[in-house]
């Protein structure tokens, strides 16, 4: 039940302190009274482990020695939170095509080039694809020029092939353009 209760609470977008709340608990009892919630601690701690599960999955089948490409992209919540989404894209040791978002990032402050450069190689260190990425597909935002400058800085993170042609923008934004 907690893992039902986890996926309810994130469903609805409710806080986890909602499960501490009286009337809820009270709720909750009238549907099934010997079930105990857990506190809001314990529901947190559950997603965080729930998290790193299937961030360990994420890159399932994807071969070593293979490369991919990724295409990122940042937006803003309606509570004007911003965000760096990353997706890999390969094929599989199955010879099957794979999307898989490998990074949904917060972004604190500017949303300046070097930033996103720093929050972007984060997200390959963690997933151990240094020099392992093909290309990088971006809208034509002017900071993802600075960003794709200060990648090519680290010479550890990129291969030959992405440094002659690892910027790609995105065919759809230049035409909205």
């Amino acid at each position: 039940i907690p893992e039902q209760l986890l996926r309810l609470m994130t469903s609805l977008q409710l806080p986890f302190r909602a499960v501490e709340n009286e009337q809820f608990r009270k709720f909750i009892a009238l549907l099934n009274s010997d079930f105990t919630l857990p506190s809001a601690r314990t529901l947190r701690i559950r997603l965080f482990d729930r998290s790193a599960v299937i961030q360990s999955q994420l890159l399932d089948g994807f071969c070593d020695g293979s490369k991919l490409s990724l295409a990122i992209d940042c937006w803003s919540s309606p509570t004007r939170l911003s965000f760096l989404g990353v997706t890999a894209y390969f094929i599989d040791s199955q010879w099957h095509y794979r999307e898989s978002l490998i990074g949904f990032e917060h972004i604190g402050g500017v949303h300046s080039g070097v930033q996103l450069a720093y929050i972007l190689k984060r997200v390959i260190d963690r997933n151990r694809l240094q020099n392992r990425v093909l290309n990088i597909t971006t809208d034509n935002a002017s900071n993802n020029n600075t960003m794709m400058r200060e990648m090519l800085r680290d010479s550890n993170l990129m291969n030959a092939h992405f440094k002659k042609c690892g910027h790609l923008p995105c065919l759809a934004h230049i035409i909205q353009l």
